[in-house]
């Protein structure tokens, strides 16, 4: 199986309009647009697959990579994966503003993980520092390094 990158040449006038509901906007100008994660609901041992939606808004100067963290209720990692966005087909720097990219993750829940509700936090970071860039997530509310993007219930086996 391998992933496909399309790129279409389209005339700015015709396309559409860029997302304007964002979960966040991260330092650097780009914009987290809509996550989504399927199933909401899992055994022990399965993956779920997840869906991140991506907006720049300015050339970027780095290739980030992103992070996605499933975290128990003591907010304690459980489960992770680290990619850049497209596995690395599609690098930020390549990125143009207007650019919408989606991309797709998967993420094993481990066999022996204990049932019960479980939350997904995502965000940016440079390899070569470990920097991860902080993101707005709303008003009245602090800059943070990680966002939420759901929640996952896990069953037992």
């Amino acid at each position: 199986r391998y992933s496909i990158l399309v790129s279409v040449d389209v005339a700015a006038d015709r396309l559409p309009a860029p997302p304007t509901n964002r979960l966040a906007a991260f330092d650097g100008g780009i914009a987290l647009a809509r996550a989504s994660v399927e199933p909401p609901s899992v055994a022990a041992g399965q993956s779920l697959a997840i869906d991140l939606e991506w907006l720049d808004t300015r050339p970027q100067p780095y290739d980030y990579t992103v992070f996605i963290h499933l975290r128990d209720a003591s907010n304690h990692t459980v489960a992770q994966v680290d990619q850049q966005p497209t596995k690395g087909s599609f690098p930020t720097t390549s990125w143009r503003p207007g650019d919408l990219v989606l991309d797709r993750y998967s993420l094993a829940v481990p066999a022996n993980l204990a049932p019960g509700s479980y939350h997904l936090v995502a965000g940016l970071y440079r390899l070569q520092t470990l920097q991860r860039l902080m993101a707005s997530v709303g008003e009245g509310k602090p800059p943070t390094n990680e966002v939420p993007i759901g929640i996952v219930t896990v069953r037992p086996r």
